[in-house]
């Protein structure tokens, strides 16, 4: 499996820069078969922060996705999604209760943060089957919460956001 982000590096841009690795890191696994994609999220966080109303604003990692990708702006058709997933297993989808029962998730703590699994269908996506060669927009992002209130930082891998425009995803090529 490819991941490109096409993108410049952006670890020079102040507002996503984490203060180090161990205070926010991800390793990130994409499996895929004919029917659903499955992602791990193995988050590095030295403290782990759950105290808002809305998922983003504490330890939670977000998953952007453009099924179709038609790069459009999201609109909640053509297969965009924006999962997110907090430490404490709440989740949603563009901020909304995810609706589609198959979509599931996990998450786990361990000793250097926490893991998220996720199980995304391709129905989820617009499309009827997941097949070798196919591209898929993706975008990751971590946020971390290290004293309550609004998130401290965020750090996203392939555009500025997760949410509002697909346009600057990555890609995710299935091999």
């Amino acid at each position: 499996m490819t991941l490109d982000s096409g993108s410049a590096n952006r670890i020079n841009d102040p507002n996503h820069k984490l203060a180090d690795p161990v205070d926010g890191s991800a390793l990130i696994q994409v499996r895929w078969d004919e029917s659903h994609l499955y992602f791990a999220f193995i988050v590095r966080d030295d403290r782990i922060t759950v105290d808002s109303t809305d998922l983003w604003q504490d330890d939670s990692f977000e998953l952007g996705l453009d099924g179709e990708r038609d790069k459009n702006a999201f609109s909640g058709a053509g297969g965009d999604h924006q999962y997110t997933v907090r430490y404490d297993g709440r989740a949603a989808d563009r901020g909304f209760a995810i609706e589609n029962p198959d979509v599931r998730w996990a998450v786990r703590t361990n000793d250097h943060g926490y893991q998220i699994e996720l199980v995304v269908p391709c129905s989820a996506l617009g499309v009827t089957q997941l097949t070798s060669g196919q591209i898929l927009g993706v975008d990751f992002a971590i946020n971390d919460d290290d004293d309550g209130g609004n998130r401290d930082s965020q750090l996203v891998w392939a555009s500025w956001s997760t949410y509002s425009d697909a346009s600057a995803f990555g890609e995710l090529v299935l091999r």
